[in-house]
């Protein structure tokens, strides 16, 4: 299997294709149905065709779809099936009705060798499976991520599909073999990434598809061209492509029937300061050259201050700091795909630049501990003085029989009395047997994480920018909400600990019940963060007990994204993905509304479009 720097930021395990083939079956639209797949539409004559995910036997890389790009293809004909991956018009006639051609395509779940598209994973990637052009390869790498294709196509000084046209009979045509024998310039590297690994002229090397106008589309990523026997989980849906007159075959060519949609009215651009590739990183904000593009972009984009909002929508992003988002820390929310928070980190920046005059206040919440905390090893031993593992599950049994006990040192520590131990003991089997009458998870110990002033305290670097950004561009200051430093319960929700009272009643915390009235005090409230199936899962619950308290109505005008957040998983260890999922289903049906970042804001149900100035 190809080895490569950064897998796919889609769940691996448990994914299921059943909802997406009765999506397919039914020609209907269904968003969240293909989460979890890839798939890659193949074309052939012949059985033996569709033996590999391409019929080209020379080609060693293909591009697949993601899961949004899959549903982009739910309730249309075959031919707008086509249309949609970027199929021209003359290029189906001569697929369809010249070479006749049939095409089917290929599901499966996520995983494997497959990586985003971006310029270095398709060096890595063409080193591995051409190693006798390695080197040229390799030796262009940088040029390759800083030449556009216009300076390609003027150093080359002829088009490439022109040459593409000629096929083999032209020796600019660049051919495994044909490379091997060059001088491997620039030119030459980019024509055979052209004609062989089909990399064209829309390709832009940052993971995500393009049209001709420039507008950036859904993900797309790059795998070996493999044996469909070795895919497990496969599933190939025919496809039927019949061509309309002409006439309706040009509407429907003009009508955006394209995975990179055009941006609504209401939508901006991502600003030229934003990376994709680095929401996985740690690097310094500039916030003072961040102010000033805010302040550039406003002036170019006619953006307008919150306070004129006549929708006021609310973001709150919870927990989105390095502790959890950042590949490397303890306690990165990987989900089952293992890149899910960096994946979820870019798609919430995307989201929040794309809306920038639509979000009225954004309301980040931050995990804060101490080392000396009910979750964390050293605040609890065995009958030997060893502390529990991180990962470890204390349940009310463990404690009754004295498999765990609380750490005498602790008293000092955590309460600043040192003859308090035996009532910390007491405090913790009160603690195990709320949590099991409360239905709550079983005290997990983690890692030591998110420690107050700490780097991994600080938000996703990101992230970070994108929310300062929104603070300068329109005139709305952040409100960063904190959470989580009571030593004696866990505190997942931003809204409410786990547990709000001691042995006797005394109370230890409070429902945050200030912030509660100030996100209901908003039209939408707009909810993701990390993780799916703890901090974030907790709060919802918390906001909908209120609402529920308060007017059931009020969960309508709750939305959670849910492609922005993913689920603690430690692989062979623990999974809450099955757990978070079910809490989502248990929202939804409550009246909240489960939505993806990707879906236009005015698309969301219940939300009056002329309010976004439609």
């Amino acid at each position: 299997m190809l080895q490569t720097p950064t897998q796919t930021g889609l769940p691996v395990q448990g994914a299921d294709s059943t909802r997406f083939l009765k999506a397919w079956r039914t020609t209907t639209p269904d968003r969240g149905a293909a989460q979890g797949l890839v798939g890659r539409l193949i074309r052939g004559k012949a059985p033996a065709d569709f033996e590999k995910l391409s019929d080209d036997p020379s080609r060693k890389i293909v591009m697949l779809l993601d899961s949004c790009g899959l549903e982009e293809l739910l309730g249309k004909t075959g031919y707008e099936q086509l249309i949609t991956i970027g199929y021209t018009l003359d290029h189906i006639r001569r697929k369809v009705v010249d070479e006749r051609n049939r095409f089917k395509l290929a599901v499966w779940p996520a995983g494997g060798p497959a990586v985003p598209a971006t310029w270095d994973h398709v060096v890595d990637t063409v080193v591995s499976v051409y190693p006798a052009v390695a080197a040229l390869v390799e030796a262009q790498r940088a040029a390759l991520k800083r030449t556009s294709w216009e300076q390609i196509e003027a150093l080359a000084g002829y088009t490439f599909k022109d040459v593409d046209r000629l096929g083999l009979e032209d020796v600019r045509f660049m051919t495994y073999e044909r490379l091997q024998q060059s001088r491997g310039t620039l030119v030459e590297v980019r024509a055979f990434l052209y004609h062989s690994v089909h990399l064209r002229e829309l390709y832009h090397g940052d993971g995500y598809t393009y049209d001709a106008a420039g507008v950036r589309g859904v993900a797309e990523y790059l795998v070996p061209n493999m044996r469909l026997d070795d895919l497990q989980g496969l599933t190939l849906l025919d496809i039927e492509v019949s061509i309309p007159n002409s006439a309706a075959a040009k509407a429907a060519a003009g009508k955006g029937l394209t995975m990179n949609r055009k941006l609504e009215m209401y939508e901006l651009p991502s600003p030229a300061l934003f990376d994709p590739n680095k929401t996985g990183e740690l690097w310094r904000v500039d916030y003072n050259s961040t102010a000033t593009a805010a302040a550039d972009f406003v002036r170019a984009h006619g953006v307008k201050a919150a306070a004129h909002d006549r929708l006021r929508v609310a973001l709150m992003p919870i927990d989105c700091q390095i502790g959890f988002a950042i590949p490397g820390s303890p306690l990165f929310v990987g989900g089952r795909s293992g890149n899910g928070a960096v994946d979820d980190s870019r798609r919430l920046c995307e989201f929040i630049y794309r809306n920038l005059q639509v979000i009225t206040h954004i309301y980040p919440t931050f995990d804060t501990h101490t080392a000396y905390q009910i979750f964390h090893p050293v605040f609890w031993v065995d009958e030997r003085g060893n502390h529990p593992a991180p990962f470890s599950q204390i349940s009310l049994e463990d404690i009754e029989r004295g498999v765990w006990r609380v750490n005498p040192s602790v008293a000092g520590a955590a309460l600043g009395d040192p003859n308090k131990a035996m009532a910390l003991q007491h405090h913790a089997l009160h603690y195990a047997r709320e949590l099991a009458r409360r239905g709550k998870y079983s005290l997990t110990i983690w890692p030591y994480h998110v420690l107050l002033g700490s780097i991994e305290h600080a938000l996703v670097p990101s992230i970070d920018q994108a929310i300062f950004f929104h603070t300068i561009a329109r005139c709305s200051q952040s409100n960063p909400e904190i959470k989580g430093g009571n030593p004696l319960t866990e505190n997942y929700s931003v809204l409410s600990p786990e547990v709000t009272d001691t042995l006797g009643g005394r109370p230890i915390a409070q429902r945050n019940t200030a912030f509660i009235e100030a996100l209901l005090n908003h039209d939408i409230v707009a909810i993701t963060g990390q993780a799916k199936s703890h901090c974030v899962a907790w709060s919802i619950a918390d906001l909908l007990d209120d609402i529920n308290k308060k007017d059931p109505a009020l969960a309508k005008k709750v939305y959670l994204i849910e492609d922005c957040t993913s689920s603690v998983v430690v692989p062979g260890v623990i999974d809450y993905t099955d757990e978070a999922d079910a809490a989502f289903d248990r929202f939804r049906q409550a009246g909240m509304h489960v939505v993806r970042s990707t879906d236009p804001m005015h698309t969301w149900p219940g939300i009056n479009p002329a309010l976004l100035g439609l």
